[in-house]
């Protein structure tokens, strides 16, 4: 960020010279940043459109981003969404991270990471597949629902407790 906020001042200077010490400052313009988050830490990724901004005051700054952070940090009407047609600016410095991420990125259940979620998923199949287990089960049938409810303990390999558990609630429906 050092480079490019020294690269954009370099640039004010040598458009505006006779503004001499108060390029920075009174230079007008655009300026296009793709990936402003790029190598930034979250906290600077907070920062960094705020800090921009009040260094070059009469810069327009259009950036595109994939970080919460980011679109977090923008006021009111400084974001807009390219994935929704027609969408109006959206507001989300008042939104927590996963709130942007859900609502704005479109990002599902956020706070939880994608393996957590195929895990659960695959529990709730489990339990269903369980569930809906009958002795009048055809021979094939009650072989293809192992071979499932095998495959949806995979996920769970690392947690012993919880297969057994699982291995478990299979014995009770003689599942084994």
């Amino acid at each position: 960020m050092a480079a490019t906020a020294a690269d954009i001042a370099m640039r004010c200077a040598q458009l505006n010279p006779q503004l001499k010490n108060r390029a920075r400052l009174e230079t007008p313009g655009v300026v296009l940043i793709d990936e402003v988050d790029l190598h930034l830490h979250p906290r600077w990724q907070r920062t960094v459109v705020g800090d921009m901004t009040r260094t070059f005051p009469r810069l327009q700054f259009v950036a595109t981003s994939h970080s919460p952070f980011i679109v977090q940090s923008v006021s009111d009407g400084g974001v807009i969404n390219l994935d929704r047609e027609g969408s109006e600016p959206e507001t989300p410095h008042d939104q927590s991270v996963e709130d942007v991420a859900e609502n704005i990125m479109g990002v599902d259940q956020p706070q939880r990471s994608k393996r957590f979620q195929e895990m659960m998923k695959a529990a709730a199949e489990y339990y269903r597949l369980i569930e809906g287990a009958t002795g009048e089960t055809d021979p094939r049938e009650v072989q293809a629902l192992r071979d499932r409810l095998d495959r949806l303990e995979e996920p769970f390999a690392n947690n012993p407790a919880y297969v057994a558990f699982l291995r478990l609630q299979r014995a009770a429906r003689n599942l084994q």
